[in-house]
Order: C-alpha cells, then structure tokens, then sequence
C-alpha cells in the first residue's frame, strides 16, 4: 500500500466509497449476481495469484455465485503514481478480467507512462466538484 499523508488518505477513502456508490454499485437490478467489496478503511478480500500472494485492490467485483474475481478497482492519489504502485496495477490486471485505475485530473501522461503494456486497464481521471466526485474515462 502507498504511502499517504493523512488528508490525502481522507481523500482517496471517500473517492474509494464514492465508486462503490456508483460506478460499482453491486448488486444491482441490472447485475444482481455482482457484489462489490470495499478494501477501506479495512482489508476484506484479497485477491491471490498461483503463488499465494495476496492484493487488496481498493474495490473488488465478484461473481457472488462464483466468488469468481471480475474486476478490481485502484484508486491513486497526487504522491501514489509512480513506478512501485505500477507494478500492482500490472498485478492486479493480470489477476482478473478488467482492472479499473483512477487517478487525478492533469496527472495522464505519468499514468500512460506506466500502463504501456497492461492490456485490460480501463483509465478514468477523476476531479473533485464542489462536494462530488466526477469522473471520465481517459483513452490513451
């Protein structure tokens, strides 16, 4: 887990809960057979590799009837792109069908420096908006 300072944690916990709220909003009408679970503020579900490693991407989608992983969902901060928190992301692609990363607005070019050769990430920049959160996909 990356280093945060304590506002910046504050931050990305309440960015962490608002995707839960709304972009993996599981289960729901149209999916009732995903569920969606929060890695914070407490660690809950891991995802392994063939070797017993365990990761906890901040959000994971599950399969409930499976426990089949689906995606996992990364939410960065300012001080957390760099060359370590990349070597997750590339983790946490390979361990799942669709691998979600969030990062702020105005930070694109240092996150496509990292994400050359993942080939199932799905990049959204996020922006504050007065008390909500927006987001868009960002294609490189």
């Amino acid at each position: 887990m990356a280093w945060r300072d304590i506002d910046e944690q504050v931050f990305h916990d309440k960015v962490v809960a608002a995707l839960k709220k709304t972009l993996f909003n599981y289960p729901s009408n149209k999916h009732p057979q995903l569920k969606t679970i929060a890695n914070h503020p407490i660690k809950s579900h891991s995802i392994s590799d063939h070797m017993g490693g365990r990761f906890f991407p901040d959000l994971v989608v599950l399969d409930a009837r499976t426990e089949r992983i689906v995606s996992a969902v990364e939410v960065e901060t300012d001080n957390t792109i760099n060359e370590n928190e990349a070597k997750q992301w590339v983790k946490f692609a390979s361990l799942c069908d669709n691998f979600y990363l969030f990062f702020p607005r105005g930070l694109e070019a240092k996150v496509k420096k990292f994400c050359q050769e993942i080939t199932n990430v799905h990049c959204y920049h996020y922006w504050q908006d007065g008390e909500h959160f927006q987001s868009e996909i960002f294609k490189f």
